[in-house]
């Protein structure tokens, strides 16, 4: 392929509007994305410039944009360890100057030393950041508040509050560690994931653990920071992205107006969630009998259906129907309830709703469903309207997830073609 076709290509809006989609999901804001964005734009022009031959250039482009990611996170992390190595690890300057070193030196102990080091960490941003400069920045007061944009008032008040903090939270020397719970979460949704799954967000044990302390009780990131025993900058990005979510409006956390958060969606410890599940594990038997009556009551009608390949047995498609006796079943459990326990209470407009459900290290959860997922295309290998069906579980394997593009799926395509030919006649 010629270097100005690859060009030509590359320049089309909806490769840059891709691109830019997927930097931007795993980037935290907007100018990120751009920045990654214009990185995996400029090594691909570099690498097209190298390989004027090349013969698939999506192929090529995701590739290149794939590997410029996966550098973009390792200078990520390698920038906060370098920033948490010389903000907080870096010896105290001016001993006799600055009055919570003349503090540390009277106590000449070198566990305090360690213990002032680290409680730095753990203040809020507005106090941590106003530390760092005057302390380790070793910058005059007039030039923090030019630099902030505060007062020169300001940004004392703030110095004095900080060392209070410290002297008081040093002095607790025989205040203990917490660490992480290592609680494990189980998210099951609700409705269109696509760009509206919260869930994706928190895929690690830091953001579940994170979410979880606020079930209950509303907490600040202060509190977050010491029940973790996690530096401060690391809680207050995860609040962010926590509370931002995949679309910016649904997050599995919510900022109160006191400057606290709290969980934003419904979270079940593994015990009521089993005891939840009893509830219906005993209308299981009736359930079964019901479907068996109305599968001899309509085997003409499901067996006169013109399948594709013909088919007599009405417990094959019982099995092959079950998605829409699933989501028929849950429609009716929704709505009994919503008309006999939430009558009162705003039914909530989400694209998507998710629940979690709390597992402990040492238990495991055995859902005992299958999960079911329905995806559509409209104007796709002569059809004006297709929808897929897709059954999985513990003996079925799943072949596609809400959300799945047909139009990109090869082997469905393939499908719907053999399909047509079959519905047309043609062997």
């Amino acid at each position: 392929m010629r270097t100005g076709l690859t060009i030509e290509q590359m320049i089309d809006k909806n490769f840059l509007d891709k691109l830019y989609g997927f930097a931007y999901k795993r980037c935290n804001n907007s100018p990120e994305a751009e920045d990654l964005c214009s990185e995996m734009i400029l090594n691909i022009l570099k690498g097209a410039r190298k390989n004027p031959t090349i013969e698939n250039f999506y192929s090529f482009a995701w590739t290149i944009a794939h590997r410029t990611y996966a550098d973009y996170c390792e200078k990520r992390t390698k920038q906060k360890e370098r920033f948490i190595m010389e903000a907080y690890n870096e010896e105290v300057r001016n001993l006799e100057t600055h009055p919570i070193e003349v503090y540390m030196e009277e106590e000449s102990d070198a566990l305090y030393l360690k213990r002032i080091k680290k409680e730095i960490t753990f203040l809020s941003k507005m106090y941590r950041e106003v530390m760092v400069m005057y302390y380790l920045d070793e910058m005059k007061v007039s030039e923090i508040a030019i630099c902030l944009g505060l007062s020169e008032t300001t940004v004392k008040q703030r110095l004095f509050s900080a060392r209070n903090t410290l002297k008081k939270e040093v002095g607790k020397m025989e205040s203990k560690d917490l660490s992480l719970k290592p609680i494990h979460m189980q998210f099951v949704g609700k409705g269109e994931p696509v760009g509206n799954d919260p869930s994706s967000k928190a895929e690690r044990m830091l953001s579940q653990n994170l979410v979880y302390l606020c079930k209950d009780t509303a907490r600040s990131a202060k509190e977050l920071s010491k029940l973790l025993n996690v530096p401060m900058p690391f809680i207050e990005e995860e609040l962010e992205i926590q509370c931002a979510g995949i679309n910016g409006d649904y997050g599995l956390l919510k900022r109160l107006e006191n400057g606290k958060y709290i969980s934003n969606f419904i979270m079940l410890e593994l015990e009521h969630f089993r005891e939840i599940n009893k509830m219906y594990e005993e209308k299981i038997e009736i359930l079964a009998e019901r479907i068996g009556a109305y599968l001899q009551r309509r085997e003409k009608d499901i067996l006169g259906f013109p399948f594709l390949n013909k088919q007599t047995d009405r417990r094959f498609i019982a099995w092959s129907l079950i998605n829409l006796l699933v989501w028929s079943y849950s429609k009716g459990i929704d709505q009994c309830l919503e008309e006999k326990y939430f009558k009162a209470i705003q039914k909530r407009e989400e694209k998507y709703l998710v629940f979690g459900i709390v597992i402990g290290t040492n238990d495991a959860l055995d859902i005992q469903f299958y999960g079911c997922d329905g995806i559509s295309a409209y104007n796709i290998c002569g059809y004006k309207a297709v929808s897929a069906f897709n059954l999985y579980g513990e003996r079925i394997q799943q072949h596609f997830a809400c959300g799945h593009d047909i139009s990109n799926d090869l082997l469905l395509r393939l499908t719907l073609q053999a399909i047509k030919r079959v519905s047309n006649g043609v062997n």
